[in-house]
């Protein structure tokens, strides 16, 4: 996610429904499969028996990014709601960030005496605005 936020004051609507009372975020962007690749114009360094060939390295694909949010209170969600498509919208002091989501998994658990918790990770799906 662009710039860096505190969990506090923020809050993340997920086709318009709060998802609790945001405690946490993380964000996951990474390189798919990675190949080798060696051209007839490599470079080659060093001479005689100390010569190599640099080696080159690419991606088939950029993944999409994924947001987990983690919170406190009932869930909004449930089992049967993974694969959900919808609009994320994460409000912070001074910024909002929304895009097209789905949600990839959820979770919520609770102890007695304390707050209920839960995690819901969502899969970028296009571009934030």
């Amino acid at each position: 996610m662009p710039g860096y936020y505190s969990s506090h004051g923020a809050t993340v609507t997920f086709g318009g429904v709060l998802i609790g009372y945001l405690t946490g975020y993380d964000s996951e962007s990474k390189a798919g499969q990675l190949y080798e690749r060696t051209n007839v114009n490599s470079r080659v360094v060093g001479t005689g028996a100390n010569s190599r060939v640099v080696k080159e390295y690419d991606c088939t694909s950029v993944e999409p990014p994924t947001l987990s949010f983690s919170f406190l209170g009932p869930p909004s969600y449930d089992a049967e709601d993974a694969g959900m498509s919808a609009t994320i919208v994460f409000e912070a002091p001074g910024s909002t960030i929304s895009g097209p989501a789905l949600l990839l998994s959820f979770s919520h658990s609770g102890r007695a005496g304390q707050w209920s918790t839960g995690v819901a990770t969502f899969q970028l799906t296009g571009e934030l605005s």
